[in-house]
């Protein structure tokens, strides 16, 4: 028998790089190329370089993998230096803010400077003022807002920032309290979570606030109960957004009053308390408040999900469960209902 030819390095280097470069010509929009994967940028970038657009998103890539900021800077010049435009300095002034890095103000300045007639750049601006977090911006930014709304009256960001800073609900605790400019930022925060995902959670659930504020006014329970159950699921705060004094002074769900006016306490682990009696106070939650003991009570949390992983286990080795017969479908559906956690 011959011996097997194993491929040298370089080789497997050159094989790499082969199918690497016809990345270059494939369509964008297969699904079976994953563009977003750092290796992949990271390779495009290295064999594209007069591409300006490659250039960018390893750039981006480097923001989202936690590197120092000078490097992702640096790699960004590289971008500039192929292709100067506005966008470039807006989407990597985006990236460093969704990515937690305070790096962002600069850029999102300089493309405001090239185009300031762009809603989205004014926008960019008016985050520059939002990360001051001083109270004397609110209303620089509700104006940039406004501006910006001139151009295109339905942009989201825009319309977030109107509803903010129009409703006076920079950082405040506690529920909303109806009043005239909660009513006039009703309509921006409807737009403003509208085909958007350029806001931060705290800031979605912000607009939720406001909508289930004057929902809450109007009476409209329901409507109100959903909105502030996704501010909570959102962002789980104990004081800001615990929303069971609006359940309790409407007479709604007392069920879940009882149980969600102390969480924490609820579902402390004892000697008197049997799992079947945690797993009753669980299904009662709403999805706001289970990420809200998610957050503020882990232990509990996670022996939930360790003991429901468990019965789940052992349940599918038994009858009905483990027949051939029996549709997987309706199985999963019925381990899902009784112990989804």
């Amino acid at each position: 028998m011959l011996p097997i030819k194993r491929n040298s390095k370089s080789t497997r280097s050159k094989s790499k790089k082969v199918k690497v470069e016809s990345l270059l010509g494939a369509n964008p929009f297969d699904a079976r190329v994953d563009y977003t994967a750092f290796e992949t940028v990271e390779a495009l970038a290295k064999l594209d370089s007069d591409n300006a657009r490659v250039q960018l998103e390893f750039a981006k890539c480097l923001v989202m993998s936690g590197s120092k900021l000078a490097i992702c800077k640096k790699q960004f010049e590289k971008a500039i230096a192929l292709e100067n435009n506005a966008e470039f300095y807006f989407e990597f002034a985006e990236t460093l803010r969704e990515n937690k890095n305070k790096g962002h103000a600069a850029f999102y300045n300089q493309a405001y400077r090239m185009d300031s007639q762009n809603p989205d750049y004014i926008c960019g601006l008016a985050r520059v003022k939002l990360a001051l977090g001083v109270w004397s911006q609110r209303s620089a930014i509700e104006q940039l807002g406004r501006r910006a709304l001139k151009i295109d009256p339905s942009h989201p960001i825009a319309n977030f920032f109107v509803a903010l800073s129009g409703s006076g609900t920079f950082w405040r605790s506690g529920l909303l309290e109806y009043a005239d400019k909660i009513q006039n930022a009703f309509e921006h925060a409807k737009l403003g979570l509208k085909g958007t995902t350029n806001l931060s959670n705290e800031e979605e659930a912000q607009m939720h606030d406001i909508l289930a504020c004057v929902y809450a006014k109007e009476k409209r329970f329901r409507l109100a109960r959903v909105h502030y159950d996704c501010a909570l699921e959102l962002y789980p705060l104990e004081g800001i957004r615990n929303y069971w004094k609006f359940l309790q002074n409407n007479n709604l769900d007392p069920q879940l009053v009882k149980i969600a006016q102390h969480l924490t306490k609820n579902f402390n682990l004892s000697s008197q308390i049997t799992v079947a009696n945690l797993f009753d106070r669980f299904s009662t939650l709403t999805q706001g408040y289970r990420a809200l003991l998610a957050k503020n009570n882990r232990n509990t949390y996670m022996f939930l999900r360790e003991y429901a992983q468990r019965e789940r286990q052992w349940m599918l080795l038994i009858h009905p469960f483990n027949d051939e017969f029996f549709p997987t479908v309706v199985t999963m559906a019925i381990l899902d209902f009784l112990f989804y956690v």
